[in-house]
């Protein structure tokens, strides 16, 4: 089985945004700008077809794009940026859940998604419960970058919601380039405050730390921390090859650096096991980005293709991996988190038993 553990499913339209204004107008000014002089571009150009290069609204593109891929199940995760931008979008969190609930009953099995909001909503709590309980959902999604820690008290009450109900938490761990998100949230070392208050639950770290190799290191000691805390590739192996930004392309990944990558897997799988590792590609279809052209034009069957080849890309650079773990990070772990699959002597018996010790009672 292949899993997909990290697709975003678009459902703007010419007249409703699923996005801020203000996102596409930071895209677009990326597109114009950020590969230097000179500056013959204009962002005006490409603002009015940004939502619509990406939207899915039926998600046919998707279903099409893994078909091709030969990807089973891809796991949604909705985005809420209104507070990062400082605007509200057309549709809102709770319409965003209702629509990936009609996914997953239109595609049984292919696509399954999980709840996100971001937490600073005063009613945020209560549109995360009926994402899972109205419209059965599967987990929860933070995007601390969206200007919040991870370990914040305010969101207690999500972990103490997820980990009594065996739901996982996908967290992302990415510095986004320039102002686009506020980048000190993300650092995976924060991650390992979130679940020394909730180390029974189950924590998909989203992209390893990505681009910085020292955040890619955090991660793998947070996720050595407790059994649950899984690590997730995505840019690291696909990269930023195909935008517009100054260096981007002198980011590690399988183009310009095959080697460097292959060895951070390997390192993380010397580290955590090859149990703990996902596959991910975090992007999403559209118009623009189907087939071939997905994952950013890098192409999802290509994507699968080379997590499909890593043992014998492995043995290059003097890595070894199985068949076995190939299959466990691109799927078997995926399905396990998510219940799709239990397999004999893979559940955690006992349990730590804390949640939110913090503060302690020896404060102040």
């Amino acid at each position: 089985m292949i899993i997909d553990s990290h697709l975003h499913i678009s459902t703007g339209t010419t007249t409703r945004r699923y996005l801020p204004w203000r996102q596409s107008w930071s895209v677009a000014m990326g597109w114009a700008y950020n590969g230097g002089p000179p500056y013959d571009r204009d962002p005006e150009a490409l603002l009015p077809r940004h939502e619509i290069r990406i939207s899915d609204p039926d998600a046919s593109r998707s279903i099409e794009t893994m078909d091709e891929a030969g990807v089973d199940t891809a796991v949604v995760l909705p985005i809420d940026y209104d507070f990062a931008f400082g605007e509200e979008s057309d549709i809102t969190p709770e319409e965003k859940h209702q629509q990936i609930g009609e996914m997953q009953r239109k595609y049984p099995g292919r696509i399954l998604g999980l709840a996100g909001v971001d937490p600073r909503r005063l009613n945020g709590f209560e549109i995360f419960k009926r994402g899972i309980e109205e419209h059965k959902l599967n987990g929860l999604k933070l995007i601390p970058a969206c200007g919040y820690y991870p370990w914040e008290p305010r969101l207690f009450q999500f972990y103490q919601y997820c980990t009594e109900r065996g739901l996982p938490v996908f967290t992302c761990t990415q510095a986004a380039p320039g102002g686009y998100r506020y980048i000190r949230f993300s650092e995976p070392f924060h991650v390992g405050d979130m679940i020394s208050e909730f180390p029974d639950m189950t924590v998909v770290m989203l992209h390893a730390g990505h681009p910085f190799y020292h955040w890619f290191e955090e991660s793998i000691l947070v996720a050595q921390g407790t059994p649950n805390i899984y690590v997730q590739f995505d840019f690291w192996v696909y990269g930023w090859i195909t935008r517009p930004y100054v260096g981007a392309t002198a980011w590690q990944n399988v183009k310009t650096d095959e080697e460097s990558v292959v060895k951070m897997i390997s390192r993380a799988k010397a580290c955590l096991g090859a149990h703990k590792i996902l596959f991910g590609s975090d992007s999403f279809c559209g118009p623009a980005y189907t087939g071939k052209d997905s994952v950013w034009h890098f192409g999802m069957k290509n994507l699968v293709d080379w997590w499909r080849s890593l043992p014998e890309i492995g043995k290059k650079y003097g890595c070894d991996f199985t068949d076995e773990e190939v299959d466990l990070m691109l799927g078997g772990n995926a399905a396990r988190i998510l219940g799709i699959e239990k397999p004999p002597n893979s559940e955690i018996k006992h349990k730590y038993g804390w949640m939110g010790k913090y503060p302690s009672p020896n404060a102040g």
